[in-house]
C-alpha cells in the first residue's frame, strides 16, 4: 500500500512546488458555527486544542503539505499501473484505489480526521476490472467498504459468500453501467481508550445524512 498522504506531509521538493502557498485557499468558518452542531459532532471537530483556529500562514503551509502529499501518491500509482501494463498484467489484474479515510484540512474548523462529516468519512473509490464496457464513468451511487469483498469475488469470477458479507454488495451492476438502487449507509464511531472522542453515528440515503 501507499503510506501518504498520511501525517506526517512528507514529499519531495517538486510536489510542494506544485502549489504555492499564496494560492492556497484555507476554509472559513462562521462565528458561531460549533452551537449550530449536535453536541457529538462539535466536540468530535473541537477536540484537538492545538490545531484550532490555526494561524493563515501555518494554516497554509499544511494544505500545501497535504496536497503535495497526495501528488506524490498519486505518481506512484501511475509508476505501478504503467508496470502492470508494462508487463502485461493489467490484462489480468483488478485494480483496486481507495483510502481508509479522509481529511478535513480546515473544513469545519478542523484538520484531521476521526468525525463523521462527510470531510473525514467519504473516500476516493476507483475501481478497474480487465474488458469491462463501462470503463473511464463515473457514478454518484453510495458504496461503502464492506462492498469490496463481494464485488471482488464477482470481479474474479469466483461464488459470492452471503454469509461473509452481510453488511456489503456486489457493485457489478454500477461497473456494467447500471444502478444500484437506493440504500442507506450507517457510520459507526467508536470511543477509542485515552481519547476524547464519544461514541456517534451516522445514517446517509441519498443526499440526506
Amino acid at each position: 500500500g501507499l503510506y501518504r498522504p498520511h501525517t506526517p506531509f512528507v514529499a519531495p521538493k517538486k510536489y510542494f512546488g506544485l502549489y504555492p502557498t499564496e494560492k492556497i485557499v484555507v476554509p472559513s468558518v462562521p462565528k458561531g458555527y460549533l452551537k449550530t452542531l449536535p453536541r457529538p459532532a462539535a466536540l468530535s471537530i473541537s477536540r484537538k486544542k492545538d490545531q484550532l483556529n490555526l494561524k493563515d500562514e501555518l494554516a497554509r503551509k499544511a494544505i500545501q503539505a497535504y496536497y503535495a502529499s497526495i501528488t506524490f501518491a498519486d505518481a506512484q500509482v501511475g509508476r505501478i499501473l504503467a508496470e502492470l501494463s508494462a508487463t502485461g498484467l493489467d490484462k489480468n489484474t483488478i485494480v483496486v484505489f481507495t483510502s481508509y479515510h479522509g481529511f478535513h484540512m480546515g473544513e469545519h474548523g478542523h484538520w484531521q480526521k476521526t468525525t463523521l462529516f462527510e470531510n473525514a468519512a467519504r473516500v476516493p473509490l476507483i475501481i478497474s476490472v480487465p474488458g469491462m464496457k463501462n470503463a473511464g464513468k463515473s457514478s454518484g451511487a453510495l458504496a461503502e467498504m464492506t462492498d469490496f469483498y463481494p464485488t471482488l469475488l464477482a470481479a474474479a469470477g469466483l461464488p459470492l459468500r452471503p454469509a461473509q458479507h452481510l453488511d456489503g454488495v456486489d457493485l457489478t451492476p454500477l461497473l456494467k453501467g447500471g444502478e444500484l438502487g437506493a440504500r442507506s449507509l450507517y457510520w459507526h464511531y467508536p470511543h477509542y481508550h485515552g481519547s476524547a472522542n464519544r461514541p456517534s453515528a451516522s445514517v446517509r440515503k441519498g443526499d440526506y445524512k
